[in-house]
Formats: C-alpha cells, sequence, structure tokens
C-alpha cells in the first residue's frame, strides 16, 4: 500500500511540474506573438488607420487630430 501511495505522489508532483513547465512555455509563446503583432502594428498604416478610427470614434482624439494623425500615416512609407 505505501509503495502506491508513494507512486501517487510521484506522479501527481511529475504532473503539476509538467503542467507548469506547459504553462511557461505557453506564456512564453504568447509574448512572442503579441511583440510579433505589436510590431507589425506599429508599422502596418492599414492597422494604424483602423485604431485612429477607434480613438476617434471612442472620443479619445478629436477630428482635427484625426486628421492630423491619418494625413500622417498616408504620408508615411509602408512598413517592411
Amino acid at each position: 500500500m505505501k509503495t502506491i501511495i508513494t507512486i501517487f505522489v510521484v506522479l501527481l508532483v511529475v504532473s503539476v511540474v509538467l503542467g507548469l513547465l506547459g504553462r511557461a512555455r505557453d506564456n512564453a509563446m504568447a509574448r512572442r506573438i503579441a511583440d510579433e503583432v505589436a510590431a507589425r502594428m506599429a508599422t502596418d498604416p492599414v492597422l494604424l488607420l483602423a485604431e485612429l478610427e477607434r480613438l476617434r470614434q471612442v472620443g479619445a482624439v478629436n477630428d482635427e487630430e484625426y486628421a492630423q494623425q491619418k494625413a500622417r500615416i498616408l504620408s508615411s512609407p509602408a512598413g517592411p
């Protein structure tokens, strides 16, 4: 009986450790994806214009600021 309990505890510990390692790997992958998306968004004029429009709709930028930023985005060379 002691052997069965020991095996159960060892398996439980191993599964917890593997779960934590898997979660850490998933978190690292999610960070890499978020970094790639942020980098793309910072250079993609279509995404920048969409975000600018969203900001205008929620009132974070006024029409004048919107027009200035839109002109700046459209006059910038395209991303990579």
